[in-house]
């Protein structure tokens, strides 16, 4: 049985990440700029939002090599192979409900997506067929030989999502609202391959000129949005396993980070992984591995949280120095829409 204190302490966490009326945006600097970071909710948010936006970018789709993900397309359609220059249009106009269940959590997500991918599949210069019946390019990872393959998309979303997350231990409920807006490119780049047994081990990378406009809730009950843009030349190495039915059982990141500047203010946001790991069981929410969020300010040290993924375990970025703790909700990513 948890102490009292721990009890306190959890409601308090659990609060920490709750957007609502009366939330107010960061404190004054000197030169009269409100700094977004400084308080407690609205940093949970972005990091959440840094977090799902790394995840979603790595994604392929619901074709090629990933028949189990995305299910939530409206109007996908092939295009004419000359003069569009593109191989495949994926939109979707879609509300549904994620269910995410743990011996630690229970997370119930709401979402309304409007999204238009316009996605160019290459290798060296040629656009990759689109089957028209299936409305899908689907490539033999073997072809991979003849030089690397490239998904090149073109990115617009809204997107919504309502999320009631519980402690089932504790009883605590968390309620927390993001909202925002991505424009911009995603360029995934198929490298290599290794066949390891029945299973086969794709390397690829991710390069992501991505723009966030965020909506973050105001003292008087409005809301205003927080730019974050993702830097480009901090590209993300990660691997995908196959099974033998050629569907994704593991996207794996090795090593790499992603830093999000917010150009009103110059703070930048920081995620390093190492050694992170997501199963086509867990989803969203990864079995192994750390990663770190650090907030870095002009002219102010650094400031850094961690943790550490393990099946069930709590979701729980802690300061390196300090006490602060943020949470980490990472369901309902583009691997868990299906």
């Amino acid at each position: 049985m948890q102490s009292p204190r721990y009890t306190a302490q959890l409601a308090a966490l659990l609060g920490s990440l709750a957007v609502g009326c009366g939330t107010q945006i960061g404190n004054p600097t000197g030169a009269g700029i409100a700094r977004v970071t400084d308080d407690p909710g609205t940093l949970g948010t972005l990091v959440n939002a840094a977090f799902l936006q790394t995840v979603d970018g790595m994604n392929m789709g619901d074709y090629a090599y990933s028949r189990t993900e995305s299910r939530v397309s409206t109007d996908r359609s092939c295009q004419p192979q000359s003069g569009s220059g593109l191989s495949l249009v994926d939109k979707a106009d879609s509300r549904h409900s994620v269910k995410d269940e743990t011996a630690v959590w229970y997370a119930l997500s709401e979402m309304n997506i409007k999204r238009s991918y316009e996605d160019a599949w290459t290798q060296n210069g040629t656009l990759l067929a689109c089957d028209p019946n299936a409305r899908s390019v689907r490539f033999n990872y073997e072809r991979l030989q003849l030089g690397p393959v490239r998904l090149e998309s073109r990115v617009n979303e809204d997107l919504v999502r309502s999320l009631t997350l519980t402690d089932i231990k504790e009883k605590q409920e968390l309620r927390h609202n993001l909202t925002f807006k991505k424009t911009g490119k995603r360029t995934l780049d198929f490298v290599n391959y290794a066949e390891l047994g029945r299973n086969v081990v794709l390397e690829a990378q991710l390069n992501n000129q991505v723009e966030s406009a965020i909506s973050l809730p105001t003292a008087d009950g409005g809301q205003v949005p927080v730019t974050m843009q993702l830097q480009e030349r901090f590209p993300l190495d990660f691997a995908i396993t196959l099974d033998a039915n050629q569907d994704w059982t593991r996207y794996a990141i090795a090593s790499g980070r992603q830093e999000f500047v917010i150009p009103a203010t110059g703070e930048v946001l920081r995620l390093e992984f190492r050694n992170v790991n997501f199963t086509r069981e867990s989803g969203c929410v990864p079995v192994s591995g750390q990663m770190a969020a650090t907030v870095i300010r002009p002219n102010e040290d650094e400031v850094r949280y961690s943790i550490s993924f393990q099946p069930n375990a709590p979701l729980k970025l802690k300061a390196e120095s300090g006490t602060e703790t943020l949470v980490l909700a990472p369901f309902a990513c583009v691997l868990k829409e299906r």
